[in-house]
């Protein structure tokens, strides 16, 4: 776990405090034995019974019960209290060891000491037991620098890198390749490849780390220690191929049954004997059973070895490994800058979170008691390479894994130089919790990482790079977790005003607008903290628009047709609070800093003003505020909803919820079968009327794309027996000399070749910042070409048939020669009598017209036009009155008796047409003696694309209205 690296209050601090774990406990506890010792302790190692203690300045200290001579002092007399070993004290001692009951010192010249028991040849003597250190001959001439005991061997590093071994052989620990008696002279192991550099003796087994990462192991395997794989002896050194492969291993400690691994990435392995103690804080990965106890099996090859919850953040930086358990050290470690970004002139307060921090819970009940946390010197370092500027200042520990200080004033150091220069630099961070004393590590490759951060962020679309070669996004993800973990606060210069402008202005209430600050920032800049505020500000109540919904809704109440809304009753404005939604945002390289606008409440929208400010530290925001626009817009419809294939129409929108905006634009969606890609489409403004428009563009060339292809396919088919082209159908009119009769011929569907597209739906979805799309399923129907016949009259106003009249004679005119003996012949049609053209294409639309020109004339002149007149029109299936009777023939009187009876007339058949009510003009609008004709007819489906119609057989006459109607209808 990880321990408070100071004393408790209260606790005197001197150079020789001592803290030891005893048994299964996990706290330490101070011992006060090692305060007789004057100087700085420097290494401390256990046989056992006796105590080895090197301090600072080379002098060896000892403690004990003297078995076989083990504290060196001579005889059998034991050391109750550290003492200094006699015939060390002209010596400066470099590094000591422990077995069991023998000691072995280095001096600083290289010479080796060594007394204690030597039954097996452990202290390199030729003696089995010396009570004060001698001189080992054999060993001193290898110029070892480290040395490890086990129960009866020795393992040794030398100053060529090699690897020394003497003592017991019975299970292959001296690594000779074979069982022997024990050697009383060291052996040079020449089988280890690697330059040796570090060594580890257990109670049988032995454990060598190469500087290439290599690890080695060889000895007793009953439990699997040698992390080989299985639990047989090895007799030489042989190479741990799972951690060469997997892990690069600085070090390894070697107890009785187990043995650990500490790798280059602060990891620590187990193989062997899983040790168990209650209130363990290190345990092996899956080194529990199924009842969630910890497992005291082996583990033959090395496993990682997981910390506690509350300690995943550590790095080990050493373990020590004893026949119990182990002990894992680890340096507080700063793993997060928040903010990592402050402006040259500080005043920002950073949060630094790390490791190791001493820290007491407050408590209610004692506000006033004291705690470690406020006793404990805090300093922090900012510290850049380039340029070379560092200063440190004072910091509070506010939490357990937090300290918090406050950016300095750089302003006037060559840091502050470079920063005006539109640069950003990094600066190093550590923290110091013993006023300045240590100080954490730093992070590696600290510049590097820089560059990472700097490449626009997770969400920028740019390439990473590392070094020569561009990141995956995985990679990308990975390093940049990684940047961020350094310890890195980033000085540069800030805008003063903020942002000049917003794009889109407007973002749906939904959220998930993609908005763009444009604001000229540095060249580089760290992306973790920039934020967006929206802030929604309440309106007066005198500002509040009416709900949409409220203006326009009729509430009858009484059902008897009158609302209950009063207009001059006010509307009752929710009482609400101002409200602050933060997002976090991107850099957009060259324009800006980019974020996601958050949803919003629909219901209560209307009540606030909306607006937004950046802030490149998640904590001061730039002065500048700018308006934002939060929308609902709703598509209602379209005016008109259809059109023709060839040509193109112009479409009002109808829609709520809309606002000014410089972004307008449609999306058109075609059905999926056809497999088109969706078009885009700018919106226009009618200045005058603020109505929005578009075009709907015509389908010409993928007409012509689909006839063609429609004909490629026939030629490749067999031919087929051809249809009827066309369906004649009968239909009468009523005329005043006993009837004309009209064929309507209706083309069939083949004759107006559209391609398959007739009837097609097109999805129209309204943008007001060319992003966020209405969804309302608003569609707009392309239709094909048609043809026209001659207008009808379907029925008179009253019901009756229409007559025809001959033209009034002029008394005044001459009387009309024999070879003009036809008269001119109108059809008077009422005012709301029913007008119809048969149609071959039959659409249910509220959308369709019947335009009809009207003329004066005066008998004796020519027509004169003297307006148009737009009929709503509407499809119906009409079935046409029967063809009156013939009229009897005079000289049909002496007709035989026997003459067979007319034919009956057929039942006429129900056609499609489309009708309109003829108009009234009120007859003080027309020229005196004038005569009212409707002289020309054309048809639109949708009120904006018009299709001319032939001359009726027989011109229509209008009957104008009486001068006291009141005017036209």
């Amino acid at each position: 776990g990880c321990e408070p690296p100071v004393c408790p209050p209260g606790l005197e601090r001197s150079p020789c405090d001592v803290w030891c774990f005893q048994g299964d406990k996990c706290e330490p506890t101070h011992c006060p034995e090692f305060g007789v010792i004057g100087d700085t302790i420097r290494q401390i190692a256990v046989g056992s019974s006796h105590m080895l203690v090197l301090t600072q300045s080379g002098a060896v200290y000892s403690r004990g019960t003297a078995f076989y001579g083990s504290t060196g002092h001579g005889g059998a007399k034991d050391v109750p209290d550290f003492a200094l070993v006699p015939a060390l004290k002209q010596r400066r001692a470099n590094f000591v060891a422990a077995g069991p009951h023998f000691s072995v010192v280095i001096t600083e010249s290289g010479d080796v000491y060594s007394w204690g028991q030597a039954f097996h040849g452990e202290t390199g003597l030729l003696s089995q037991v010396e009570a004060v250190p001698r001189f080992a001959h054999e060993v001193s001439k290898y110029r070892i620098v480290e040395v490890s005991c086990g129960s009866c061997h020795v393992v040794a590093r030398t100053e060529a890198l090699q690897c020394l071994t003497w003592g017991e052989n019975s299970s292959g620990q001296l690594g000779v390749g074979k069982k022997c008696k024990p050697m009383y002279r060291p052996n040079l192991l020449e089988s280890i490849p690697s330059e040796i550099q570090g060594v580890s003796a257990g109670w049988a087994h032995t454990v060598a780390v190469g500087s290439d990462g290599a690890a080695y192991a060889w000895g007793l395997n009953s439990h699997g220690q040698l992390g080989v794989g299985d639990n047989n002896m090895r007799m030489a050194p042989e190479l741990l191929h799972g951690l060469k492969d997997q892990h690069h291993v600085e070090s390894a400690l070697a107890a009785k049954t187990m043995t650990i691994f500490l790798a280059s990435s602060n990891q620590a392995l187990l193989c062997g004997q899983i040790p168990c103690s209650p209130g363990a804080e290190l345990t092996a990965a899956f080194g529990t059973d199924q009842f969630g106890n910890t497992d005291t099996g082996c583990l033959l090859t090395p496993l990682p070895l997981a910390l506690s919850a509350g300690c995943w953040r550590s790095e080990l930086s050493s373990v020590l490994a004893f026949d119990g358990g182990a002990l894992g050290f680890a340096r507080s470690k700063v793993f997060r800058v928040a903010p990592n970004l402050a402006p040259v002139e500080g005043g920002t307060r950073v949060r630094v979170y790390m490791t190791g921090l001493p820290f007491d819970e407050p408590r209610e009940e004692e506000p006033d008691a004291h705690l470690v946390q406020h006793s404990i010197p805090v300093r922090v370092r900012l510290r850049s390479e380039l340029p070379a500027c560092e200063c440190v200042v004072d910091g509070t520990i506010v939490a357990a894994d937090t300290v918090e200080f406050e950016s300095p004033d750089v302003t006037g150091t060559p840091l502050g130089t470079e920063v005006l220069k539109d640069n950003t630099i990094a600066v190093q961070l550590k923290v110091s919790i013993d006023g300045g004393l240590t100080w954490t590590p730093e992070r590696h490759d600290a510049r590097e990482l820089a560059d990472l951060m700097c490449q626009g962020g997770p969400h920028s679309p740019l390439p990473m790079r590392c070094g020569d070669s561009i990141l995956t996004p995985t990679q990308r993800e990975e390093e940049l977790q990684q940047a961020k973990a350094a310890a890195l606060l980033w000085y540069c210069w800030w805008p003063k005003e903020g942002p000049s402008h917003v794009e889109p202005t407007c973002a749906v209430v939904t959220g998930s607008t993609e908005v763009l600050l444009n604001v000229a920032l540095p060249r580089q800049l760290p992306a973790d903290y920039i934020t967006v505020k929206f802030t929604c500000e309440p309106l007066l109540p005198a500002d509040v628009p009416p709900p949409e919904v409220a203006a326009t809704a009729v509430v009858d109440e009484l059902g008897d047709g009158t609302s209950t809304l009063d207009a001059q009753t006010p509307c009752q404005v929710p009482a609400v609070e101002c409200q602050e939604l933060s997002v976090c945002a991107w850099l957009e390289p060259g324009r800006g800093v980019k974020c996601n606008s958050p949803p919003f409440d629909a219901e209560t929208l209307h009540l606030y003003k909306h607006s937004l400010q950046l802030s490149l530290d998640g904590r001061v925001f730039l002065p500048r505020i700018l308006p934002c626009y939060i929308l609902n817009p709703r598509m209602t419809g379209l005016e008109p909803c259809l059109g023709p294939l060839l040509e193109e129409t112009r479409v009002s929108i109808k829609a709520t919820g809309l606002a000014d905006s410089s972004v307008r634009r449609v999306r058109l969606t075609f059905p999926a079968a056809l497999g088109w890609a969706a078009k885009e489409l700018p919106i226009n403004k009618d200045c005058t009327s603020g109505e929005l428009w578009f075009v709907m563009p015509n389908l010409a060339v993928e007409v012509r794309h689909r006839m063609n292809e429609m004909a490629a396919t026939a030629v490749e088919t067999p031919p087929v027996p051809p249809a009827t082209a066309t369906e004649t159908i009968e239909t009468g009119s009523v005329a005043g000399d006993g009837g004309l009769a009209e064929a309507a011929v209706l083309e069939s569907p083949a004759t107006f070749n559209d391609g398959g597209l007739h009837a097609t739906e097109v999805q129209v979805e309204l943008s007001l910042n060319g992003q966020d799309f209405t969804r309302d399923n608003v569609s707009f129907m392309y239709y094909r070409s048609f043809a026209t016949k001659a207008v009808q009259v379907v029925a008179t106003a009253d019901g009756a048939n229409a007559s025809a009249e001959p033209a009034k004679e002029d008394p005044k005119g001459k009387k009309a020669s024999k070879a003009n003996v036809e008269e001119v012949t109108f059809i008077t049609v009422a005012p709301g009598s029913k007008l119809g053209i048969p149609m071959g294409l039959v659409l249910q639309t509220s959308f369709a017209v019947l335009r009809v020109a009207l003329a004066t004339k005066i008998e004796g002149e020519e027509p004169q036009p003297f307006r148009e007149k737009d009929l709503p029109a509407q499809f119906e299936t009409i079935v046409p009155p029967p063809p009156p009777p013939p009229e009897p023939d005079p000289k049909a009187k002496n007709a035989p008796r026997d003459a067979p009876p007319p034919e009956k007339p057929l039942d006429p058949t129900p056609i499609d047409m489309i009708t309109a009510l003829a108009p009234g003009i009120g007859i003080q609008e027309l020229p005196e003696g004038a005569v009212l004709l409707m002289t020309g007819f054309s048809v639109s489906m949708n009120g904006r694309s018009f299709v001319p119609c032939p001359p009726p057989l027989v011109p229509l006459r209008l009957e104008p209205l009486p001068a006291n109607f009141g005017g036209d209808f």
